[in-house]
Order: structure tokens, then sequence, then C-alpha cells
């Protein structure tokens, strides 16, 4: 038998995504052709590919098609270092080839020396009742110590102590990709990888030959799934189990034939069986993916997450401002404000992957306004509750949500009129309706007062928006806290200090400039109709006014009160008008009331 060779070829180059395409076992194209090179944002891409050739190769032939500032290049190299200079343009390309292969291992999750009785759970083999179905949870970290990474799972074995019951009817293993930190409901969706009409145990192993192979991606925890149905009892066989920290093992026993079917628990315990996969390592590339703590910065201070795929074993990030990290979870102070693109390169030894994210980071060191007397923290993240954007004027921040608690966005700033009236909106990715509220401290003390310096409140949204009238008095042209809170329905209402059970509050800037703009007149009135004839009239004229005069059209009744109240003395259909005025001009507005 003629034995392939695996050869690992890797090659870098300044550009974003080659790619490598082979036409037969000694000629090799790199095409990069329609990747423009950028010379502001500069990657080096180093890429892995692995050739099978049934021959032994000696010399390599590449083929690069660049295309250049819209003009399209050809270079060729050979299988030694070659370096090119061009006016506008330099890079490396280099060449290595090694032997590699891949392996099957054994992986070992537990190496406990009990057991369950012959009537305990948990027991993937207990035939105490007719029927049992379990599920099991084994930690990525779990994995990742035991040796395993991203691959396949060929099979799964457990440790029989001793065989007590029968013979096991319909037995079958399924697994899952989770993220759940421990067991608490039995979960759908599994993919079956093993099916017998009978199963008999063995005392020691009992392999299980998987008919359809699991591909594990090396990051998320493994859900294990066993169930059978026999139409009589007998009793468990005992298989070895390990004590694990976190609850990890769930399952349900009765004696019907829907167990496996079924969503009902019987119990939870933190023993779980013990358990050998073979496992083959992935040979595919990764698949780049991170994430950021935010995107919009006041400190300059961000964390970034690799959640990059096929388990890389290396990591190079572009911050955008000229610094790089080779940490895979590393965090990245900018120094000066501006908008700055980040990068990903993530490797392991059969390939690389990049991923750019355009303006990604938004960072923004504005004046801020004193400190707050309190800030309310988020108790128990729950469910998507919280913000997720907050749009007011110039403002318009968009944020996790409740995970991230008190969120200081203080160097979001915007500046508005008093008198002048303002939309704020804030949306929220719930499933649940919240409540709302918002305040700014006008008085620039430190403290919001919850009923003067309250400016918005909603509840039983989901999202949620509102006018909002900047009233005089405020203390102008200096820089005054606004404070946005949301939290679960079925909570307290907010209040500016308090703690929030599931949501929470962020903090942004006002400033309050003086208005050299007339009023625009605006009023309303209830009730209408008016059975008693008294009517009651509020102002909602914009850009502050300092004077008004109503006619309440039945040529008697007239006021100069911001918000009056009139008993008409006959019914009827009366023209209600307002003159509203400051120093800069005044405005009229005329409304029928009934």
């Amino acid at each position: 038998m003629i034995k392939a060779i695996f050869y690992l070829y890797k090659f870098t180059i300044c550009i974003i995504k080659p790619t490598i395409c082979v036409l037969k076992p000694t000629i090799y194209i790199i095409d990069v052709q329609n990747h423009v090179f950028k010379e502001i944002f500069f990657i080096t891409c180093i890429k892995f590919s692995i050739i099978q050739s049934y021959v032994l190769i000696l010399k390599f032939f590449i083929k690069a098609t660049l295309l250049i500032k819209s003009k399209s290049m050809q270079y060729q190299f050979y299988n030694y270092p070659f370096t090119m200079k061009k006016k506008y343009i330099l890079f490396a390309l280099a060449l290595f080839f090694s032997a590699i292969s891949t392996k099957a291992a054994t992986i070992t999750i537990g190496t406990g020396i009990t057991s369950n009785t012959t009537s305990g759970y948990p027991a993937p083999y207990g035939n105490w009742y007719q029927g049992a179905k379990h599920q099991f949870l084994i930690l990525a970290s779990e994995l990742n110590a035991a040796g395993m990474t991203a691959g396949t799972i060929n099979s799964l074995a457990f440790d029989v102590a001793q065989v007590n019951g029968a013979s096991l009817q319909g037995f079958s293993i399924a697994l899952k990709h989770t993220s759940a930190p421990a067991v608490s409901v039995l979960e759908t969706g599994l993919t079956n990888v093993f099916s017998a009409a009978t199963y008999t145990q063995v005392p020691g192993l009992n392999n299980h030959i998987f008919s359809t192979p699991f591909i594990w991606d090396g990051i998320s925890n493994l859900l294990v799934e066993t169930c059978f149905n026999n139409t009589s009892w007998t009793s468990n066989t005992q298989t070895y189990w390990s004590t694990t920290t976190f609850t990890s093992s769930i399952w349900y026993r009765a004696d019907n034939m829907t167990v496996c079917s079924s969503s009902i628990i019987s119990g939870t315990s933190s023993q779980r069986p013990n358990m050998i996969f073979d496992w083959t390592p992935s040979n595919t590339p990764p698949t780049s993916n991170f994430s950021s703590s935010s995107t919009f910065t006041c400190s300059g201070i961000v964390s970034f997450t690799d959640l990059s795929t096929n388990n890389p074993t290396s990591w190079t990030w572009y911050f955008g401002d000229g610094n790089t990290s080779t940490l895979p979870n590393p965090s990245h102070t900018y120094l000066s404000n501006g908008i700055y693109s980040v990068a990903l390169v993530a490797c392991n030894a059969f390939g690389c992957d990049s991923l750019f994210m355009n303006n990604l980071i938004t960072v923004s060191t504005g004046v801020s306004p004193i400190a707050a007397s309190c800030y309310p923290a988020t108790l128990g993240y729950c469910c998507g509750f919280g913000i997720t954007n907050v749009n007011f004027n110039t403002i318009n921040n968009t944020s996790i949500d409740g995970a991230e608690g008190y969120s200081d966005f203080t160097c979001q700033q915007t500046t508005v009129f008093e008198g002048a009236s303002y939309t704020l909106s804030i949306g929220s990715s719930a499933q649940s309706t919240q409540n709302y509220a918002a305040w700014i401290d006008f008085n620039n003390d430190g403290v919001f007062n919850n009923t003067t310096e309250r400016i918005f409140t909603a509840t039983s949204q989901m999202n949620t928006s509102g006018s909002v009238i900047i009233p005089t008095g405020a203390t102008l042209n200096t820089p005054l806290r606004m404070r946005v809170s949301a939290d679960y329905d079925f909570s307290v209402a907010p209040t500016p200090c308090t703690d929030l059970d599931f949501g929470q509050a962020e903090d942004y800037t006002v400033i309050v400039t003086q208005n050299f703009n007339a009023p625009i007149a605006a009023f309303t009135f209830s009730p209408n109709p008016s059975c008693s004839g008294t009517v009651c009239f509020i102002d909602q004229s914009q850009n502050a006014p300092t004077s008004w005069a109503w006619d309440f059209g039945d040529a008697v009744g007239t006021s100069i009160q911001p918000n009056p109240c009139y008993t008409y003395a006959a019914d009827g259909v009366y023209n209600v008008t307002l003159i509203a005025t400051n120093t800069n001009g005044s405005d009229t507005i005329t409304q029928a009331v009934t």
C-alpha cells in the first residue's frame, strides 16, 4: 500500500484572507485577487494549509495575483525565502514544510472508584425502574484539562463495576453543545449518535461506537444523554462515578413506555458516571470571532474576548491604534479619542483565519459631571433585562444589557436648550416588560430628586419613548448628570439610588444652555368633554416662556397662570387661546374645548 504524505504548508503575507487552490501535487496557487492591500491598516496573515500527496514533493511553484491600487500584478515564488519591493508595496513570502499526522486519542472524564447502588441513581444502565433517561453535563474546561480540543468524538464508554440488570431495550445515546453551567432541566434538541434495539452490559468498559460521530467545537460544554425503555424491572447495573463541584446529572425513571420523550425530572446529583471518549482532533483551521466589553468607552479601556472555534493556539490582535497583542483575551487602553477598527488573526496547526471589524470602538473622553451620591447595582442579571440603547437628542448609545450592571457613559454628552422639548427613547433586549425612569441633576448637587428632577417614567413597556421638556432654572452651561434606569416589570419601580433586581442604570451628560428662541405655544387640557364645567389647562409650550395669557373663549375668563383651571357657566364649545411669551418673542395657539 502506498501511504499518503501530509505536508504542512505555511506562508505569511500582508493581505486579508488569501485562499489556497491546489491544482496538482506539485503546483499551488495563492489566489488573493480582489483583496485590496490597505496601507492604512496592516494585517499580517499567517496562512496554513494541509496538502496531501502520494509522491515526495521537492520543488514548489507558487503564483500570487495581487490587486494593488486597482492594478493586477502577478508574482512567482519558489520554495526559498523571497522578498520583493515595489514603490508602494513591501511584503515577504516564506515557505516551510514538515510531515504531520492526525491520530485518535482516548479522553477520560472522571476517575472515581465508587459507584451507584442497585437501586441508586444516576445509573445509565439502571433497570430498577422499567425505563430511565439521564443527561450528564461535562464542562468544556474539564474536556480541555483532559486533553480534548475541537474535533470528532467517535465513541463513548461507561465503566461497569457490576452487572445486575437485564438487557436494555431501545438503548440510545445523544449529545449536544450547551452553555449551561449546571443541569436543571432535561434539555431537548440533542443529536442521536448511538442506538441499539437491545444492549447487554458487561463488566468493565462498555464502549458504544457512534454511528454518527459528534463534532465538538472545543469551547462549549457537552451534554450526554442516555435512555432506554424496558417492559420489566430488575436492578441497577453499578457504574463507577466521580463527584463534581456542580449539578452534573439529571434523570427521569419510571415504569412506563414514554420515558425517553418525557421532560419530567426524578432527581439531580453532583455524582456523574466516569466516561471515556475516543476522540480525533480537528484538522480544520480556526474560524475567527471575538467580542468586546463595549463599543463606546470614556476611559479608553476595552476588554476583548476570543470566540474563535476549532481550537486556536495563537492569537494576534490589531487594535487599530498601532498596538497589538498575542494574548487570547487581552485588555487594551486607547490613549486618544477616535474611532478604531479591530482585527483578530487566530491560528492553529492547520491554518489561520482573520476577522476585521471596521470602526468597532469609539473613544471619547469629555468633561464629566460631578460625582453622584449613589450608583445603583444590578443584584442578579437575567434574561436580557436592562438597557440596550438610549437615544436623547445627539446621544445614541448602544450597550449590551443588564449583564454590564451600572454603566458610566458620562463622556457621551449632549447640549439642550432650557424650555425645549426632546424625545427620550430607551431600548431593551428583554422578552418581558420593564419599568423605566430617567432623571437629570438640574441643580448640579450630585443628588437626584425623585420628584423635581425626574424627567421620564414608563411602566410595563418592552421598549419605550416619550417627550422631555427641559425646565427653566437648571444650572446652565455646566455638565449635568442624566441617569436612565430600567428593571423587571414586577420589581419595585426604579428610583435614582435603588439597586435593581435584574435591570441596570446608565449615566450620561447633559449641558443645558439658555434658549434664545421665542416660545412655541402648546397646551393640553382635561377633562374633555367636561360635565361639571371645570377644565384644567397645562402649558406645554417650548423654549421657556416667562409669561402666559389665557383667553377661555367665553368673553369672560382670562388667566396669566401657566397651568390654570377654569369653570364655565354654560354648556358649549369654546375656543381657548394661549399666548406664550419670553424675551425673544411670543407665539399663539387656539384649541376648541367642549
